[in-house]
């Protein structure tokens, strides 16, 4: 029996959508060879997607169950928790949750069940303290869906700085 890697890799590009492989039709599709190391083929599936030994890719329906513009907030909170928000909220919510997001985020966070399940995970997105700091100084900002998923699962924030000289070491804001 062989064992199951313990590590997750989530990539996620707000806003692109699976589209469609012709470079004339989707001007991403020139940009899929770095996805080849974990995808052996394209990101681009015009269809129900795949599963490999390395991979899984699915493609999902951004409206859930509720008509109109899909939006990142309501969307990236689906993606992270399993959950369609839609019905809780009453519409899709762009940019950035709401407190009944934040809530749905900090408990079904995909990221930390895996965390308790014994999976390493790690955000590769790069944070300033200055973005900290603005979010919990000024009223009207808030931490995207991803942010409140990394601080839900206790999984350590790469800081900008850190990572600029080498010496990442994963702190906890």
């Amino acid at each position: 029996m062989s064992m199951v890697p313990r590590r997750f890799l989530y990539l996620f590009v707000d806003g692109c959508g699976m589209g469609s492989a012709d470079p004339a039709l989707n001007p991403l599709a020139g940009f899929a060879a770095p996805l080849r190391i974990v995808l052996p083929r394209s990101p681009f599936v015009e269809g129900p997607g795949y599963e490999t030994e390395r991979a899984l890719l699915v493609p999902v329906e951004p409206l859930l169950t509720t008509p109109g513009l899909p939006q990142s907030a309501t969307g990236q909170t689906a993606l992270l928790t399993g959950v369609d928000p839609c019905p809780r909220v009453g519409r899709h919510i762009s940019g950035f949750p709401t407190r009944t997001l934040a809530a749905l985020l900090k408990k079904r966070s995909l990221l930390r069940a895996l965390v308790r399940r014994g999976f390493s995970v790690t955000g590769a997105n790069a944070y300033s303290r200055e973005y900290f700091e603005r979010v919990r100084r000024e009223r009207h900002l808030r931490f995207s869906a991803t942010t409140l998923a990394i601080q839900a699962a206790g999984i350590p924030f790469r800081m900008e700085g850190e990572l600029l000289s080498g010496k990442d070491r994963k702190s906890v804001v």
